[in-house]
């Protein structure tokens, strides 16, 4: 790899890692390409990639610093109200970045492993304390990528009334009180 250019001591990974992400979620994935995040930060696109590696080891960088470090979970709290703020932390995250999450979708096996990985063995943990099953987790992952989805393409349509976290919260506490 290249190094940086001379002078761009301020050129770091979290950098290029934080314009990717305003980039995409702006123009789509087609937005991503090292030439712009290279001349939208005045170096070349070689000292990109020695900040960041690839394009694909910039596409898991995005992932990881969206989806890491989820919400700290309060013990003292049922498992209900536990996997309440779990998910809820997590749509917030896939409202705010959809776009990321389209590619996520379309590759999960390249993008999922890591922080997406912990949170669905988090996401088991917390159901199996509340007396709950498989087929529960996967309505609660089908039901919040779907909202997630929805809700993000109702604002980019420009939609005024968009649905939005507490409905988010509503719905999924209506499904933890299933008896399934």
């Amino acid at each position: 790899m290249a190094r940086p250019e001379k002078g761009r001591s301020d050129l770091s990974a979290r950098k290029i890692t934080d314009l990717a992400l305003r980039q995409i979620e702006a123009e789509g994935p087609q937005g991503i390409s090292f030439r712009s995040l290279a001349k939208q930060l005045s170096v070349t696109p070689m000292a990109l990639a020695h900040h960041i590696g690839t394009r694909e080891d910039l596409l898991k960088a995005m992932v990881l610093s969206v989806f890491h470090q989820m919400e700290e979970i309060n013990p003292n709290q049922s498992p209900s109200e536990r996997i309440l703020a779990l998910m809820s932390d997590y749509c917030r995250r896939v409202l705010a970045h959809p776009r990321l999450v389209q590619i996520v979708f379309s590759d999960p096996l390249r993008y999922y492993p890591g922080p997406l990985e912990q949170l669905t063995v988090q996401l088991q943990s917390l159901l199996t304390l509340a007396g709950k099953g498989q087929l529960v987790r996967d309505v609660i992952v089908d039901y919040t990528h779907g909202f997630a989805l929805s809700a993000a393409a109702a604002r980019s349509a420009g939609l005024a009334n968009a649905p939005g976290l507490d409905q988010y919260r509503q719905g999924l506490a209506w499904i933890l009180q299933s008896p399934a």
